[in-house]
């Protein structure tokens, strides 16, 4: 055996969510390791935003175990898991509107990665000057005194990936981060996850119906129906998975998707 295999830095096992009679997150189990961008996709209502609310925090799994950094964070609440180094953004655009971009990032930066129990009356600059660098890095700067109600849909999501790396996250859990984008707001998107990958070594997991974002990002692919894993492996090897296929891709979709890997393979 290799001395050297490491710990997963995210280990889910047996993983399971119910809402009544509805079982939304059905034992599901795999691991994530540093560094490596994890894709999952599946069809509307497969369980993917509740494996994200449950491994976050947000509601609390039913069964299963969540371990993260060697911790088990199954029952902790969410701001002790953000504490721990796991942040995540939302489908919706969540953000304090009425605060401007600075303030909400601020905001993020002083509380997202600490318990203060006892907040001082002003942010110190070590906090201010690495919110400086975040909302440059992520392309805010011009819009850094406007409030959050006033952004485009871009700037939004753009304002939610800056909130997520103030808290300093060893994990950052993307929930369709070019949902709603066009195509050059899509490949605008696709290179800041990239640099968040690279510059902040962060490791990610991504919830995308995109299928061109996950090619373009993931080192492995996870699909989800019904709450359980149906597929896990490359991207490559989505579009010609059968069951995938069947309840999920469609046949036109599979072609797309083989063609589409084709070409970066050629460019590569």
């Amino acid at each position: 055996m290799n001395a050297d295999v490491r710990a997963p830095l995210l280990s889910c096992q047996n993983v399971t969510k119910r809402f009544g009679a509805l079982t939304a997150v059905d034992a599901l189990s795999f691991d994530v390791g540093a560094g490596e961008v994890l894709g999952i996709g599946g069809p509307n209502g497969a369980g993917k935003t509740t494996l994200f609310d449950v491994m976050s925090g947000v509601v609390p799994a039913s069964s299963g175990r969540i371990e993260f950094l060697g911790q088990d964070i199954t029952w902790l609440p969410p701001y002790r898991i953000c504490a721990a180094g796991l942040a995540r953004t939302f489908q919706l655009n969540a953000a304090f509107d009425s605060l401007t971009t600075l303030e909400n990032v601020l905001c993020s930066a002083y509380f997202g990665r600490r318990e203060v129990t006892l907040p001082k009356l002003a942010y110190d600059r070590e906090t201010k000057d690495r919110v400086d660098g975040i909302i440059e890095s992520t392309g805010l700067a011009s819009v850094r005194k406007r409030r959050a109600d006033s952004l485009t849909v871009l700037q939004r999501k753009q304002l939610m990936i800056a909130c997520a790396l103030a808290t300093e996250p060893a994990l950052l859990l993307l929930d369709e981060p070019v949902g709603g984008l066009n195509p050059k707001e899509i490949d605008q998107t696709i290179d800041l996850i990239q640099r968040v990958r690279t510059e902040w070594s962060t490791t990610i997991v991504v919830i995308e119906h995109v299928m061109r974002c996950l090619v373009a990002l993931c080192d492995r692919v996870m699909i989800m129906h019904h709450g359980r894993k149906i597929y896990e492996g490359s991207a490559a090897g989505v579009g010609t998975d059968p069951q995938v296929v069947e309840v999920y891709l469609g046949q036109w979709a599979a072609h797309r998707l083989q063609h589409l890997i084709a070409e970066q393979q050629t460019h590569a």
